[in-house]
């Protein structure tokens, strides 16, 4: 079993993220406290902007602190440090692509996409991931070994479609 880990900078840069979230969601809770009483529309505008954007910093933050692992089977993604695992089969694998984009700085970034049958998508990007090439390799492998068996059995079903025993 391969497993990915999240490298030192961008893992402190989600802990950020995520503690300016929840910094802003209790500010937000302390004002929807404070003004209770007497709540305007300029009061709820401020309580849901500050509840919105704590929302969104944990998502960018903390939701986003992920690693993977793979094993003959499935790929498990582990957030949060594995409070939260997702298991995704490789047989609900439809398509892999390896490509590249540029972070915010211009930095090239390689990444796996792997399209999903039921139509998402997971993104893992070696930008954060130690073990990335590892990683990729060993997808590389279950995937390609997992689409020769399905050729490999179509091939038999038509062969034996079209034998002249049939």
């Amino acid at each position: 079993m391969i497993r990915t880990r999240l490298k030192i900078f961008p893992l402190i840069l989600r802990l950020i993220l995520g503690l300016i979230g929840l910094s802003l969601l209790i500010l937000g809770l302390s004002l929807a406290k404070e003004f209770i009483q007497e709540l305007s529309e300029s009061h709820i505008v401020e309580i849901l902007t500050f509840l919105s954007l704590g929302l969104l910093f944990i998502g960018v933050g903390l939701l986003s602190i992920k690693t993977y692992s793979i094993n003959d089977r499935e790929i498990i993604e582990n957030i949060l440090g594995g409070l939260i695992n997702r298991k995704i089969e490789l047989s609900e694998i439809d398509k892999m692509k390896i490509g590249q984009t540029l972070n915010g700085v211009g930095i090239r970034i390689e990444q796996i996409i792997l399209n999903l049958k039921n139509g998402t998508s997971i993104i893992i990007q070696d930008f954060d991931q130690n073990n990335y090439t590892d990683f990729k390799m060993e997808v590389e492998r279950y995937i390609e070994n997992d689409n020769r068996s399905e050729e490999r059995r179509v091939g038999k079903e038509c062969r034996s479609r079209w034998s002249p025993y049939h």
